[in-house]
């Protein structure tokens, strides 16, 4: 009798021990779908994070070869050729006569002045 009475008393308290931890873990469960919810609303917010980190590395790696000495130089050589294109344009019309003096020195002093900044500036990147 006392054996049975033993056994039952040791299942009670297994009993009673089980549904606490069944309950811990119910209780645990919640806790955890409620991590993992605020896991992935930070995860979001981390990729947003990181996406326009990346928009503004391609922003800066655009806005470098934009400036680059190598770009500008380019634009300069460009820029004193065109120069140097319309002051030779200048000059034919003049000698062929469909320019008078006062408007053909204007422009051609003017687009000659254009060309040698540009040249200026292209050779002071050289060094």
């Amino acid at each position: 009798c006392r054996l049975s009475e033993k056994k039952k008393h040791k299942m009670e308290e297994l009993k009673s021990s089980n549904e606490g931890l069944a309950k811990a873990n119910l209780e645990k469960g919640n806790k955890v779908e409620s991590l993992q919810e605020e896991v992935a609303t930070l995860a979001g917010e981390v990729q947003l994070c990181q996406d326009r980190v990346q928009k503004m590395i391609e922003r800066r790696r655009k806005i470098s070869e934009c400036n680059s000495t190598q770009v500008l130089k380019a634009k300069l050589s460009r820029a004193f050729m065109e120069h140097d294109n319309a002051s030779r344009a200048l000059e034919t019309a003049y000698f062929v006569g469909d320019q008078d003096w006062k408007v053909f020195s204007a422009s051609y002093i003017k687009s000659r002045i254009e060309y040698h900044q540009c040249r200026e500036l292209h050779e002071r990147l050289d060094h």
